[in-house]
């Protein structure tokens, strides 16, 4: 017996009458309707009628959410965190219906369109819904809202959530625009912006065909270039004994096969670290070691970037644990995507190799891979424990070689937006970052590590239109909110000031009626007049 064609609706807004009657409508036309209801503030009143006429209804809440969804990490904010489980989500109900031709059909996002940035990569890398298209209903986005409000983005968020639905839109495979001239607007918030699918509301619905699949705008996945590439991965180890053999068995152990390892001491004092070394030479024949007098972590990755034969490069520190999984998910991620020049992943940290056998994790890093301008402040792109391209790394000269500060990672990948390439992100975990707190990048100076990025956006003149738009309006949005925290600040001093002074008056007449205690009281509202003017002149000193 066949199967009925299912489809995922993710629908924030369920009291949305066209939405609702897509959903019916689909239901009565056979479709096996899935419902995805996030919880925050959700209307109920309108799940009956859906339910009577077929359509499920699925809360996150339903849904038990490993460890690595919910645990919290630099720079996460709640749109990235509902993006990642709605994924994990709708990749349930698609093993649910059976994967291949009897999982999910197609998915929709009614409303939120940042809640599929995390699918949308996640199908755009290879690692779900293979054939399924992802149709985006194109309603106000956050950046559009703020407009017609008449307010100005003040979080380093709002900019990262505007990128998060900039990059939904584009890579989605339909856009469904319920009026035709709201495109208009798109392209005017969104210069450049490319779309490939376009349909009305009602020309998208989706057929009970089987090639729904090859819909309009949808992407043909490309399989991994056969024979395999090859892969250079370079090790630099400096003084670390305690870890290298656990980074190395962890490469030993990748699935993918293709691999050059290239293991380079930049020239450990420790005697341990020498021993560890050598022994690993035994331990591992397949891999290439060398040595060289100490040069940084920055001169080491080059070295091994002049020797590389693969046509894919892969720094990964030596106290790192890769995931068996690792190199063949980011091979296959840009097999995929050739336009992208590296692929960055998340990762979660970890103190002790215990902790990895008993799932303890210090936080989670998922990167979003934009936009630009906010790179500047923070960074968006990810560890360097990344996959480039070998030939387009070499053409920016590799890594920077500065041996007084860090952040030669997030370095490296502005060089390359700021060359015209791209870097994306493989939403899934594919290493653990051990934590250290004499690493590098914690010894070092903030401020000359935040001066190496700096430099990079100061040489750069080729920012698009859309992301210097949104630098000048984030800076002006940020006037606006310190201003208005001075002014909140003066208010509230204003306001204290009144409250002390009633205060001081009330203690003055309570004193003055107890016998004996009134020059007591006088003395008191002396000392607090002088208090008081010692304040406004200190307050005028400092103007």
């Amino acid at each position: 017996m066949r199967r009925a064609p299912a489809i995922g609706i993710v629908a924030p807004l369920t009291e949305c009458e066209a939405v609702a009657r897509h959903a019916r409508d689909l239901a009565t036309s056979g479709w096996a309707v899935h419902l995805l209801v996030p919880d925050w503030e959700t209307p109920r009143s309108g799940f009956t009628e859906l339910r009577a006429s077929g359509v499920e209804i699925v809360h996150l809440s339903q849904w038990r959410f490993p460890t690595s969804l919910i645990l919290d990490g630099p720079n996460i904010f709640p749109l990235l965190t509902w993006s990642d489980q709605i994924r994990y989500a709708l990749t349930g109900l698609h093993r649910s219906h059976g994967l291949g031709s009897h999982g999910l059909t197609r998915i929709e996002f009614t409303d939120g369109i940042g809640l599929g940035f995390r699918t949308v990569q996640a199908r755009r890398m290879g690692l779900d819904f293979a054939g399924v298209p992802v149709a985006v209903w194109l309603r106000e986005p956050s950046q559009l809202v703020r407009k017609k409000q008449q307010q100005w983005p003040t979080q380093p968020e709002d900019l990262a959530a505007d990128f998060c639905e900039r990059f939904t839109v584009e890579h989605a495979d339909i856009q469904i625009v319920e009026d035709a001239t709201f495109l208009d607007e798109i392209h005017q918030m969104w210069p450049g912006l490319s779309l490939n699918g376009v349909a009305g509301a009602e020309s998208s619905k989706p057929r009970m065909a089987s090639g729904e699949a090859s819909g309009p705008g949808l992407r043909k996945a490309s399989a991994p270039a056969t024979p395999k590439a090859l892969v250079t991965v370079c090790v630099p180890f400096y003084n670390l004994a305690p870890f290298l053999e656990e980074a190395l068995a962890s490469l030993a152990a990748q699935t993918y096969p293709a691999l050059e390892v290239l293991v380079i001491d930049d020239g450990s004092t420790d005697a341990d670290a020498i021993r560890v070394f050598d022994d690993m030479r035994l331990r591992f024949p397949r891999f290439q070691f060398l040595r060289q007098a100490n040069a940084g972590i920055g001169a080491t990755r080059n070295r091994a970037l002049e020797l590389a034969r693969g046509e894919y490069f892969l720094p990964m520190d030596a106290d790192n644990v890769a995931t068996p999984e690792m190199i063949e998910r980011f091979v296959v991620g840009l097999e995929r995507n050739r336009d992208v020049a590296a692929l960055t992943s998340y990762f979660l940290a970890f103190t002790d190799t215990a902790d990895l056998a008993a799932e303890r994790y210090l936080y989670a890093y998922k990167p979003t891979a934009g936009p630009h301008v906010l790179g500047a402040l923070r960074n968006v792109y990810g560890d360097g424990n990344a996959l480039f391209r070998t030939r387009i790394l070499r053409g920016i000269s590799g890594f920077t070689t500065d041996r007084d500060a860090s952040f030669e990672d997030w370095e490296v990948f502005v060089k390359l937006v700021n060359a015209g390439h791209k870097v994306e992100v493989l939403p899934d975990f594919l290493f653990y970052y051990r934590h250290r707190e004499a690493g590098f990048s914690r010894v070092t100076s903030d401020y000359r590590n935040h001066q190496r990025i700096l430099r990079q956006y100061c040489e750069c003149d080729r920012i698009p239109q859309a992301e210097r738009e949104a630098l000048w309006r984030f800076l002006f949005g940020q006037h606006q909110r310190v201003t208005q925290l001075e002014d909140d600040k003066r208010h509230l001093e204003a306001q204290l000031h009144s409250l002390r002074h009633r205060l001081t008056e009330r203690v003055h007449t309570a004193l003055t009626h107890i016998p004996g205690v009134k020059p007591t009281a006088k003395w008191l509202k002396r000392l607090y007049s002088r208090g008081s003017m010692t304040r406004s002149a200190e307050a005028g000193h400092e103007a």
